[in-house]
């Protein structure tokens, strides 16, 4: 409505054929105000539909990598003819936890270079610095068709999500949870808990260099019970 008014002042003053120096000051200062205020009401409404864009890409993603790593781990293999099954390394990275968790599945696989299923297959789960985004983390699956001498090692290697703050492992050894597990522990251990941290921007405010970046940060848990 105001922009309107402008716009028949100015047409007024048009037809007219004469205004003063005075009524085209007032006029442009009165069209200054309202794109400030229209450019305002856009930036915001931006920013505001770019959290929404980034929380409900969360709230996918998060529980599918979730349940994805929890198959994974339910299908360890607990095989006292296998020495080394299941291997958890307390990793970070600059400030942020990233663990590395390896083992051996039950789970069968499709060696494309064989062109044979494989019975077992080698998983790992783990984080490497993000090229997409500076400071965060991408989530790597490893996966490799039957079992070699390294079987902690090695194989196809798939990103999974490119905006991961943290990834924890925690191991249940019957009595306490600890950071690790190796073979100098017993096979395997009684249950793994998965925390999975999402980082949440809205790029820099949605447009307003004058303010700090608007984060937010996800937390996505679970504890998967093994079979003795």
């Amino acid at each position: 409505m105001l922009a309107a008014r402008c716009s028949l002042l100015v047409t007024t003053f048009m037809n007219n054929k004469g205004f003063t120096l005075l009524e085209v000051v007032l006029t442009l200062a009165i069209l200054a105000i309202v794109l400030s205020v229209v450019y305002g009401t856009l930036t915001s409404t931006l920013s505001v539909n770019e959290q929404i864009d980034n929380l409900f890409a969360s709230a996918e993603v998060g529980p599918a990598l979730i349940k994805i790593m929890s198959d994974d781990i339910k299908s360890l293999l607990n095989a006292s003819a296998l020495k080394h099954s299941v291997q958890g390394k307390d990793g970070v990275i600059g400030a942020w936890e990233a663990d590395r968790l390896d083992f051996v599945s039950s789970k069968d696989s499709w060696d494309s270079d064989r062109k044979v299923h494989a019975p077992v297959t080698e998983v790992g789960y783990y984080l490497t610095e993000s090229q997409s985004w500076p400071g965060l983390f991408t989530l790597i699956k490893r996966k490799q068709p039957f079992i070699d001498d390294k079987p902690f090692e090695g194989g196809y290697l798939f990103e999974l999500y490119d905006k991961v703050r943290s990834l924890t492992f925690k191991y249940f050894d019957g009595e306490n949870w600890i950071d690790t597990w190796d073979d100098t522990q017993k096979s395997i251990p009684e249950a793994i808990q998965v925390i999975l941290t999402f980082h949440i921007t809205s790029e820099e405010t949605g447009g307003d260099s004058s303010g700090p970046a608007s984060e937010q940060e996800q937390i996505y848990t679970t504890t998967i019970q093994l079979a003795k």
